[in-house]
């Protein structure tokens, strides 16, 4: 299940798809999405050179922002921690070519996390995903046979090729770790036409909401984090 997610947190006001799906849970028991973003280390925290830049350049932040229009269908990571592999290959590589190009060529996720995990299902970085991007492209899903949860077998030697099309230039990150300048870092990536991705720390929040309540708040008091996940921000409202 894929759903829309509404944060009230740091990244407040954004509308994020959210490459999330139950996994298998104890009867009677809150389903637990899974997670898979292996989170950068941080250097500091605030905007980067880009993030300031946006910022410089937005006068007045918009009440709203739709960049949905050029996303894909809504996908499904199923169990696998493949989160990060969907937000920059799936999302990502198809907004881009979408906006510029109006092309609607799916991008298999599992190009990339089947190099990265090895048939290890521990997380991916954002950066461990662009790289492979940037270096060899990504493969349509189309004639990618291992399908979308298969992350043990490694591409051969026609998807390689045929990912070869579809490389990438490179990435930017817009701020780093958490500062109170994050959620305007966001905003104005989004009003400049932007989409975003985020690493965030998942809480019992993030489980407790669904289609019918799809506002997640700052953990309570005391809750743990059981780790991070990639999401995919293309909306502010």
């Amino acid at each position: 299940e894929f759903r829309r997610v509404l944060f009230r947190s740091l990244a407040a006001l954004l509308l994020v798809l959210a490459a999330t799906a139950p996994a298998a849970a104890a009867p009677g028991a809150m389903p637990l999405h899974p997670t898979g973003l292996i989170p950068a280390p941080v250097s500091g925290h605030g905007p980067t050179a880009v993030g300031e830049e946006l910022m410089a350049a937005l006068a007045v932040i918009p009440e709203a922002v739709d960049l949905s229009a050029d996303a894909p269908p809504v996908g499904n990571q199923g169990s696998v921690g493949s989160c990060t592999s969907w937000a920059t290959g799936y999302y990502e590589r198809y907004w881009l070519r979408h906006h510029a190009l109006g092309d609607t060529t799916l991008f298999a996720p599992m190009y990339l996390y089947a190099q990265i995990s090895r048939g290890v299902d521990a997380g991916s970085s954002f950066s461990s995903n662009f790289n492979i991007m940037t270096s060899q492209g990504i493969a349509p899903q189309r004639v990618y046979w291992q399908g979308n949860y298969d992350y043990t077998t490694q591409p051969d030697a026609t998807e390689i090729a045929a990912a070869a099309p579809y490389r990438g230039s490179g990435y930017s990150a817009v701020f780093s770790g958490v500062s109170t300048s994050s959620q305007s870092t966001i905003q104005a990536a989004l009003a400049a036409g932007k989409p975003v991705m985020i690493a965030i720390p998942v809480y019992p929040e993030f489980d407790r909401a669904s289609s019918s309540n799809p506002l997640i708040d700052v953990p309570t008091a005391g809750e743990t984090s059981r780790g991070w996940h990639a999401v995919w921000a293309d909306r502010k409202s």
